[in-house]
């Protein structure tokens, strides 16, 4: 007799990140599950990624997808279709799928028993439920409408009035209504016109909700918390871990978006053995620790951080420009320039250089469709850095980038870290600066991507960490600015 197979729930991750974040993402779905779930990590066609956790698990297989994956269309349903059947060849009937989200983490245990339960009980939330001939203007649903296939489509072979929408990254159903939506997907694309050119908008937020409610049991239920609020303002902290995601539902296990850093604190903090029991000790209600084991244990974990802090080094940017004449008798650094539209070099400071005789100070603005008044404020030693780029402008959308100043800390050797920070409150505008820092070296540039972000009463810190760079020609890290927003920051290299 061929024996049963344990696994109840299998998910999908249709992988983009690095390749060396994938044994961080493999070790926290490892650590959070048990027998019952398997993982299909879906890459895109030829990529190829070794990772030691998945080989040796036995529970994460990873696989190619068929076709390349675009942001809208339907290419990424498709790709969790193709794990959805992938793990069927491979395992027979098993219960659920839920896909997910590779910039997605869980947070903590898998609750099979919890999930069934709000599944079977809760009334299922579509984020939207649109008639067809009276399209909202929120959301993917005016483009929809005006693209003119999607919704005569399924009025006229469906038979349906009504569309609903609802967030792929955690949607979790029964096996058996996941596969009518790949039955639905495929009859769909059949059609002419259907899948080229590509739908423009994300078919998997709508087609799988759509199918559920009108076809299937129309059960399903998020086992994922996605902060959609915050745009630019930050990924997933350690506090929200511990003070919002714990406090939510228990079929909440996994939370959206975390920086996809092997650097960055939170995701280490839920791929890490011994960190993640830390964490779950950390969340047990007050009723199974008293306040003198709390206070134990948060006086043992400040121990444990401040060797470590006493230990960093971290300077001004501007501490090796101490000696130069281009700042004033208090020590600062002024600079004013208004420019036409166009494209412009600066250089802020003539006497401050490298070894190599080059400005440690200067700024390159991008091919400018309309003019800058550009001024620059750098104190030193403290580094603190006032950058004003008028003419002023409403910033109620993304900021447009104007430039970026280049500072050099005038270093020999290779920093190991950059710390950026901003006054609070971070606005959705300001924080598009700590997403925009990048280092110029070697002759080219690289963006720096932040690997944690902590909050503070005061101010924001972002950290960056540095790999080991060429130093022969010198490192500059550039400050984005953006036309209308003026930022106060300071800048220190480890």
């Amino acid at each position: 007799m061929t024996p049963v197979s344990p696994v109840r729930v299998v998910f999908s991750a249709l992988y983009a990140e690095s390749d060396e974040f994938l044994e961080t993402f493999v070790s926290n779905f490892l650590l959070f599950t048990g027998s019952e779930a398997l993982l299909v990590v879906n890459l895109s066609p030829g990529r190829k990624i070794a990772c030691r956790s998945a080989a040796a698990s036995g529970r994460v297989h990873v696989i190619n997808g068929a076709i390349e994956r675009a942001a809208l269309g339907h290419t990424l349903l498709a790709a969790h279709i193709q794990s959805l059947r992938f793990a069927t060849g491979l395992l027979g009937a098993f219960d659920h799928f839920c896909p997910m989200a590779s910039n997605s983490l869980f947070v903590r245990r898998f609750d099979l028993a919890a999930t069934e339960h709000s599944l079977a009980i809760k009334t299922p939330f579509y984020s939207v439920l649109a008639k067809l001939d009276d399209l909202p203007d929120v959301w993917w649903w005016k483009v929809l409408g005006e693209d003119g296939r999607f919704t005569p489509f399924i009025g006229s072979q469906w038979g349906l009035d009504t569309a609903c929408s609802y967030q792929i990254e955690g949607n979790f159903a029964c096996r058996e209504d996941w596969m009518e939506v790949g039955r639905r997907l495929d009859e769909m694309l059949s059609f002419p016109h259907m899948g080229s050119p590509p739908l423009p908008y994300p078919v998997e937020e709508v087609l799988p909700a759509t199918v559920f409610k009108y076809f299937r049991s129309g059960r399903h239920v998020s086992i994922c918390h996605a902060y959609w609020d915050r745009g630019p303002l930050g990924p997933v902290t350690i506090p929200d871990i511990i003070e919002d995601l714990w406090t939510m539902p228990p079929e909440i296990c996994m939370a959206k978006w975390f920086m996809r850093s092997v650097a960055n604190p939170a995701a280490i903090a839920v791929s890490t053995g011994w960190s993640a029991q830390l964490l779950a000790s950390m969340s047990e209600p007050s009723t199974q620790s008293g306040p003198t084991q709390r206070l134990v244990r948060r006086l043992m974990l400040d121990e444990l951080g401040r060797p470590q802090r006493e230990e960093e080094d971290f300077a001004s940017i501007t501490g090796r420009w101490a000696s130069s004449a281009a700042f004033g008798p208090d020590r600062t650094l002024l600079f004013h320039q208004a420019m036409p539209a166009g494209y412009h070099v600066l250089t802020l400071a003539e006497t401050v250089t490298t070894q190599a005789g080059e400005a440690a100070a200067y700024a390159v603005t991008e091919d400018m469709d309309r003019p800058l008044d550009l001024k620059i404020r750098i104190e030193q030693p403290t580094g603190a850095i006032r950058i004003q780029s008028g003419p002023p402008e409403a910033l109620d959308r993304a900021p447009t980038l104007a430039g970026h100043l280049y500072l050099s800390p005038l270093l020999e050797t290779c920093p190991t870290a950059i710390r950026v920070r901003m006054p609070q409150p971070l606005t959705a505008a300001t924080a598009h600066v700590l997403r925009r820092v990048v280092i110029r070296h070697a002759g080219h540039q690289d963006n720096l991507t932040e690997c944690h972000r902590a909050r503070l009463p005061e101010y924001i810190e972002a950290y960056y960490m540095i790999a080991d760079l060429d130093m022969t020609a010198g490192l500059w890290v550039g400050l984005p600015f953006f036309h209308g927003l003026d930022v106060d920051l300071t800048v220190e290299v480890l």
